[in-house]
């Protein structure tokens, strides 16, 4: 007899050191709001800080009262409709472990059935620690939430796709840029997209650009122009191989730039007006100048006649307001770029002026 027994105490052993390894319990229990225990494996301390001799039979606690009150009532219900279609169950809920702290965990069982009566003998299933998972879940959820909530106010268009070049996702911003909804173009391809924002000869420039991207290589900017708008376009490939293209509005950067390089062109300009305004008001202050000081020269020969004299002294004075009239002009200038120069109308004799 101790022969046949043998081999059932190894199995029986082995069981038991299997599920002593499994990250969890394994339970059979009643099947009543108690869930009282009829087995648990040795990693019930683990996983609620109580010793399995402590939960059977409800001994010092029953399991349901490890439950967090709140999640009571979904855990039982779950249970029964998982029973009632003779289904499995899969529960995630929260317990409390004896020393207080608050677990996260996931069940699976089912009821076993009588074969002959069909009637529900108990319950059978598997729990473990996920809290884990739980708190890894939740950040990822916060961290995705917060990301959302950037697109929606980042002004930068923004469009994801895959690596088969399906179009995934697209922020508001890239939606107001390019007057699209996002039923026009998620879901489809991102070759459709293209030809629906570019002319025919900018797409048939861009479709090589589309292939090289989806075929993994690296895409320097592009700039192209929809709806009166330059966007520039930056390309990205994720280790998940999702693409994800940026459409920056520019219009304005270029207008500024063009405002830049005309205000440029028009220095430029100015300072060779100037430059060459310089020379001739050289030119034209020189000449009455050389005039003034040679006939200066002159008059002081004492052998000059008065009639010579007084003809001197008025070409003297003639090239004195000629000097005098290009010094105006060199103010007036200076007036001008001050913006103080004023108008004042009056008659003048054209002959006189000419003259």
């Amino acid at each position: 007899m101790e022969k046949k027994k043998q081999p059932e105490q190894d199995t029986a052993r082995m069981l038991e050191n299997l599920l002593g390894n499994l990250p969890g319990l394994v339970y059979r229990c009643s099947c009543d709001p108690q869930y009282t225990m009829l087995y648990l494996s040795h990693g019930c301390f683990q996983l609620t800080g109580w010793q399995g001799e402590e939960l059977l039979g409800n001994q010092k606690i029953a399991f349901q009262d490890l439950i967090v009150e709140e999640d009571r009532d979904m855990v039982w219900q779950t249970v029964m409709e998982g029973v009632n279609n003779k289904k499995r169950f899969e529960i995630n809920y929260r317990i409390q472990t004896k020393a207080g702290r608050i677990k996260w965990v996931w069940e699976r069982g089912n009821g076993i059935f009588n074969e002959e009566t069909g009637d529900l003998e108990f319950l059978e299933g598997f729990i473990t620690d996920t809290t884990q998972n739980q708190i890894t879940n939740k950040n990822l959820a916060d961290r995705e939430k917060r990301l959302r909530e950037i697109l929606k106010v980042v002004d930068i268009g923004i469009l994801f796709a895959d690596d088969a070049g399906i179009i995934l996702d697209a922020n508001k911003a890239f939606l107001e840029m390019t007057g699209f909804d996002s039923e026009d173009i998620i879901h489809n391809k991102a070759t459709a997209l293209a030809r629906k924002l570019l002319k025919p000869d900018d797409f048939s420039k861009t479709l090589p650009v589309i292939m090289e991207l989806l075929s993994g290589k690296e895409v320097s900017p592009k700039v192209l122009t929809f709806n009166k708008r330059i966007l520039r376009i930056t390309f990205s490939i994720a280790q998940s191989e999702r693409i994800t293209v940026f459409f920056t509005d520019i219009t304005r950067h270029k207008e500024f730039e063009d405002h830049i390089l005309h205000a440029k062109i028009k220095t430029e300009e100015s300072d060779r007006l100037k430059t060459t305004f310089l020379a001739n008001m050289s030119h034209e202050i020189r000449t009455p100048m050389n005039g003034i000081v040679g006939f200066t020269e002159l008059l002081r020969d004492s052998d000059l006649s008065e009639e010579e004299k007084h003809r001197y002294i008025d070409i003297i004075h003639s090239n004195s307001e000629q000097l005098l009239r290009v010094i105006n002009d060199i103010l007036d200038i200076s007036r001008i770029e001050a913006g103080r120069l004023g108008i004042f109308p009056h008659r003048f004799d054209p002959f006189v002026m000419l003259r």
